[in-house]
């Protein structure tokens, strides 16, 4: 393990530590420090993950998708990485990751399922090249924040495209979602309700 990843998990772990002695949570802080000691280190911590990463994106229902599946992995006693807290940009990712591994930044996880921010796909995706996505659904509710709804879905359709391995689980009921996932390229599957 490099020294440099193992000063980058400590220093995070203790900015951490101090945010929540603060009353804070301190999330996104500890993944800002462990980036600037280490930009590669999501790279290092990720590829640790014995079995497979779930990615979870969409407009809605994110996080609760989200600890729904960490949930269901670890009552089949798996050891799962997730950022609970709903962090879901590039720092509040590496902080998942550097808060569950060990001070010699060591991870001892089967699963990683993690929410991410369908902009923040651009930082996150070509770090952790997830196995899965799984795409809730695609809204106009969040214009304020991207613009029109084709900026987001232009983002996750370069993502997919970067990850043609990552295979698509998408929410069958959503068209823009659904036609966004066979126009990919990359194999998929649909769920409804």
């Amino acid at each position: 393990m490099k020294i440099r990843v193992m000063i980058a998990v400590c220093a995070a772990k203790f900015v951490g530590y101090v945010c929540k002695k603060m009353g804070r949570q301190g999330v996104t802080w500890a993944g800002k420090v462990a980036i600037k000691i280490c930009p590669d280190i999501l790279e290092q911590l990720s590829s640790q993950v014995r079995k497979a990463i779930f990615a979870t994106c969409g407009t809605n229902g994110k996080t609760t998708t989200n600890n729904m599946l960490c949930a269901a992995l670890e009552a089949e006693e798996q050891k799962v990485i997730c950022n609970h807290t709903g962090s879901n940009m590039l720092n509040g990712v590496v902080a998942a990751f550097v808060l569950a591994s060990k001070w010699n930044g060591k991870i001892d996880a089967d699963y990683a399922c993690i929410e991410a921010d369908e902009a923040s796909t651009r930082h996150i995706f070509p770090r952790i090249k997830p196995d899965y996505m799984l795409l809730t659904n695609l809204f106009r509710d969040q214009l304020d924040r991207y613009g029109e709804i084709d900026i987001t879905m232009n983002i996750l359709e370069e993502m997919m495209r970067k990850v043609p391995k990552m295979q698509i689980i998408v929410n069958g009921d959503d068209a823009l979602s659904a036609y966004l996932a066979m126009d990919s390229g990359n194999p998929y599957v649909t769920y409804g309700i």
